[in-house]
Parts: structure tokens; C-alpha cells; sequence
């Protein structure tokens, strides 16, 4: 290995000479002194510095469903699916409505209901019935259409078993 770097990268640092020609004719003079190995090894930060930067992280909220509205007025029958609830962790934090969560209220967060909504949530498989207001957005796991607060999971008999098969329906 003639300059302390693995025989790929010399092959391929070797089959780039108009690139190292640039580099070292036009950026600097201290390139003309620099060893073509750590002109490599430049050349490939440079490039994972690129392909990194497309890797950037999803913004947190993004609609799943588009808000339908007539006029003013938003457009919403009903919604059938799984919920599950949030507690203790987010105790105190605030919420995308700028509240502070509070999980012994009856609130609930979801992807696409305007803030401050209410809403009536029925537990499918037992029957039980609580009104929340949405004040957060979530849930943020797929498959599920609604994130309660603690207290609204009680209420709804969902403690136990984490989730539920719920409808939503707002209330006028």
C-alpha cells in the first residue's frame, strides 16, 4: 500500500486524476503539498457530506389526510380505528397547542382534527364513551388515529391493554 490507505482507495483515487488535478491546481497551494492520499480521503468526506445531508429527518407532524372544508366550516363524519394513550413521559410538556399536557385531562392528540376540537371516542369493545379535546398532534405510529391522555384512557377501560379499536365523532 503505497501511501497508508487500502488498495481500493488507491485504485480508485488513481482513476480520478482530472479531479485530483483540479483540486490541487485551483484550491489552494498547501494541496500542492498534500499526499494524494489525504486528497482522497478529503474527496470522500466531501462526498459522504453530501450524501448525509439528504438524510435529514422528517418533520414531526405531517397529515395523513387531507383537512376538508366547506366555506369555514370543516368536514368530518366519523373515524374508526385503533387509539392508544400517553402519560407519565409527556406529563408537563407542551403540547402542539401550546398547553402543557396534562394527562389527568380529558385531551387526546391526532393528525388532522383542528386544536380544540372536541371530539366523542367510543371504545368498540366495550361500549364506554368519553368526550376529549384535541389540543396535540399525534399518534405518531402507524396505524393508529388517536393518542389519549391518561385520564380519557381510563375512562374508556384502555389502561390495561395500551390500545383499543375506537370511533371518533365530533361534537357540534
Amino acid at each position: 500500500m503505497k501511501w497508508g490507505i487500502c488498495a481500493v482507495g488507491n485504485t480508485i483515487f488513481h482513476t480520478l486524476p482530472t479531479v485530483a488535478q483540479i483540486v490541487t491546481a485551483r484550491i489552494s497551494p498547501k494541496i500542492d503539498s498534500m499526499k494524494p492520499a489525504q486528497l482522497f480521503a478529503i474527496f470522500i468526506s466531501i462526498i459522504a457530506i453530501f450524501l448525509f445531508t439528504g438524510c435529514a429527518v422528517a418533520p414531526r407532524y405531517v397529515p395523513r389526510q387531507p383537512l376538508k372544508t366547506r366555506g369555514n366550516e370543516f368536514i368530518f363524519k366519523e373515524q374508526v380505528g385503533v387509539a392508544s394513550y400517553y402519560g407519565e413521559e409527556f406529563n408537563g410538556r407542551p403540547t402542539a397547542s401550546g398547553e402543557i399536557f396534562d394527562m389527568n385531562a380529558l385531551t387526546a392528540a391526532h393528525r388532522t382534527l383542528p386544536l380544540g376540537t372536541k371530539v366523542r371516542v367510543t371504545n368498540l369493545e366495550n361500549g364506554r364513551t368519553v368526550v376529549v379535546k384535541i389540543n396535540d398532534r399525534g399518534p405518531f405510529v402507524d396505524g393508529r388515529i388517536l393518542d389519549l391522555s391518561k385520564a380519557a384512557a381510563k375512562e374508556l377501560g384502555l389502561l390495561e391493554s395500551g390500545t383499543a379499536i375506537v370511533k371518533i365523532v365530533m361534537v357540534k
